[in-house]
Formats: C-alpha cells, structure tokens, sequence
C-alpha cells in the first residue's frame, strides 16, 4: 500500500500556512539544499527533490486542495495523485514513469534567480532551474499592440531589460529577452478593447445620418478610417471592417475592427433644428 506523503512536515510549515509562508520556507531549504551549492552530495539532492515536489503541489490551491481532501479525489473517481509521486521524472513510489518539468512547479525559477542569481548555472538535473525564465506582465496600449514598441522594463529579479514587443501581440502573448519571459497585457482605451485579434469600439453617429445613411470618419487604434452606414441603421448595430484589427504575427492572419454605431443627437438645438425635428415629428405621426 502506498502511503501518502507529508508535504507540510516536508516543508516545516503548519497545515494553515498562507502562500507567502510556503514560499519562504521553501526559499529557505532551497537555500540549504539546493544542488548547486550541494554538489555530489546525494541526500541534499534527495531533499531537494523532495521540497520540490511538496512545494508543486502546495503552491498550487488546486493541487493543495486535492491534496487536503484525498477522500473528495476518490470519490469523484480520481486516483491518489500525489503518493509516491517523484516529480523528476523516473519511477516514483508508486511505480509509474512521471515526466516532470521545472516550468510545472509555476514559480519555482522566480525563486531560485532571487537565491544564486542571473546566469549562474549548475549540472546534470539543477540546469533547468538555472534556465527557467522569470515572467513578468507588461501593459500595452492598444496602438502598441498594432504598431509594436519598444520598452525599457524592470524584470522579476529587478533588472532592466529592453523589450521589443513585435506588431501583432495579443491580450497573453510572451516575449523572451535575456531568459525573462514578459507576458502582455493589454489595457483598453479611449471606449476600445481588444478580443484576440479583434478591436471593439464606439462609432458615434449623427441622428441625421442614421436615418439617411453617409460615411463618418473615426480615430481607431489602427489610424483613422471611413465608414459608410446604411440608411435606417439603428444604435447598437455592429459594423465589421475585415482585417483591420491588430494584425497577425509571422504573417497570420488579422484581426477585424468592429465598429457598435452610437446614434448621436445635438445637446443644445438650435432654434432651426427644433422647427425640423418638430416638423419631423408632425410626420411620422401622420
């Protein structure tokens, strides 16, 4: 029979530990433990591989739950999930090949680039802890996502990197520079936002030209374009301008600009303009 492990015993912390209190004490053994400064030492890297595994899980609100409440993970016909797991690959406990990765353990290289620093790299297994790239969100405007830009940005270990964000990024997409991944997001704007590769926005139209149809010109986050509505066209109706969203990367395809037309009316009315409404509305109730 396969018993499970004590990841909390494992880590030194309460069962009730917050987040922050299960990343320090896993920064701590990592100090201690960690192959790169334990090297040809095989019960540090024991340890070490141990900590891992119970910070993946516990890190983790879902594992850690699952973990908590292993009857739950019966019941709705799972299996134990975590006993015997051995995370870096090779028969666990349990006896099952378990392909592991470090980018499965989330912020395992944030940690150990705060620990040993840039650039410092070790042998065999701790490489790939060495390599893993940091991620760090950036906000884009949306003009930048279209055009692309160019920024100086303070990475997750507090250094300043110059990022080049291509034309054609969207709402998650990843930039490496310097083995930091900068992640962008996307900030809406000015009555805009972005779908994917799709914009939306306002398109403000006169009552005049909603009832009698015309083109109106509008400020996009692409440039300035000129749309033709249709006489009859109601607020509400969404006009799509094929690709001229944000464009695609390598050469995909692009995005489309969907315009949701806003029927306007003149705030102060002219005197003139009272007498044509008015005489508008003799009209349409005859």
């Amino acid at each position: 029979m396969v018993t499970a492990k004590d990841y909390y015993k494992t880590l030194g912390v309460d069962r009730k530990a917050t987040q922050d209190e299960i990343r320090s004490a896993f920064r701590k053994l990592a100090r201690k433990y960690h192959p790169d400064a334990n090297k040809g030492n095989a019960e540090a890297e024991k340890k070490f591989k141990e900590m891992s595994e119970a910070y993946h899980v516990l890190s983790d609100e879902k594992k850690r739950a699952e973990y908590d409440n292993p009857v739950a993970q019966f019941r709705s016909g799972g299996s134990q999930p975590f006993a015997g797991r051995d995370p870096f690959g090779g028969a666990g406990f349990g006896g099952q090949n378990v392909e592991w990765r470090f980018e499965d353990v989330g912020d395992l290289g944030d940690i150990f680039g705060g620990i040993f620093g840039r650039g410092r790299g070790g042998r065999g297994r701790s490489e790939p802890a060495a390599a893993a790239a940091t991620e760090t969100p950036v906000e884009l405007s949306l003009q930048e996502a279209v055009k692309g830009a160019k920024r100086l940005v303070t990475s997750a270990d507090g250094s300043q990197i110059e990022v080049t964000f291509p034309p054609g990024v969207t709402e998650g997409s990843k930039v490496r520079a310097r083995n930091h991944s900068f992640v962008v997001r996307l900030r809406p704007e000015d009555g805009w936002r972005a779908d994917g590769r799709d914009l939306h926005g306002e398109l403000p139209v006169p009552d005049h030209t909603a009832v009698l149809g015309g083109e109106v010109t509008a400020t996009t986050p692409t440039g300035r374009v000129s749309v033709k509505v249709p006489a009859g066209s109601a607020g509400g109706r969404v006009m799509r301008l094929r690709g001229k969203g944000i464009p695609g990367l390598k050469g995909g395809p692009p995005g489309d600009l969907l315009l949701h037309l806003k029927v306007t009316v003149p705030h102060s009315p002219t005197d003139e303009q009272k007498k044509l409404y008015d005489e508008l509305r003799k009209a349409s109730a005859g």
